[in-house]
């Protein structure tokens, strides 16, 4: 029984690492002309949710291990927490404060320099890169 929790709380947090990877690249994806490291970054976000997306699949269809659980479920919270700063990285993006005319041109100039900030990248590149080690760690434990 306890293989349910685990299954279902591992498919919900995917489920957000998807919603997160999915926001980024719709932002993202419209600088295509943009300098190397945005593409690159969106291609790493791209990748990171197809991993996500088979490991839900795999997930919901062969369930996880009694013997397993403990370590998915550590991997899993890690992700959890690495996740949760992808969400507020795009939260941040399309986050715009106020009614006003000149609160909606602050933040679209906000937004358009946004992506070009190599220390966001940096930090969206360390994300991606902290949620992959999880999972890597999730998947070696399901032997997937």
């Amino acid at each position: 029984m306890a293989e349910l929790g685990v299954a279902g709380s591992a498919v919900g947090i995917i489920s957000l690492g998807i919603q997160a990877c999915q926001g980024l690249m719709q932002y993202y994806g419209s600088w295509k002309d943009a300098p190397r490291d945005v593409a690159q970054m969106c291609k790493s976000v791209r990748n990171l949710e197809e991993t996500l997306k088979v490991l839900k699949v795999t997930i919901k269809d062969k369930g996880v291990a009694t013997q397993a659980e403990t370590g998915v479920q550590n991997s899993i919270d890690a992700c959890s927490v690495s996740i949760d700063e992808l969400q507020g990285e795009l939260i941040r993006v399309r986050e715009v404060k106020g009614d006003s005319i000149w609160s909606k041109v602050h933040g679209q100039g906000r937004r358009l320099l946004y992506p070009f900030r190599e220390s966001t990248l940096l930090k969206l590149k360390g994300i991606v890169a902290e949620i992959r080690e999880n999972l890597s760690l999730a998947v070696d434990v399901l032997h997937l």
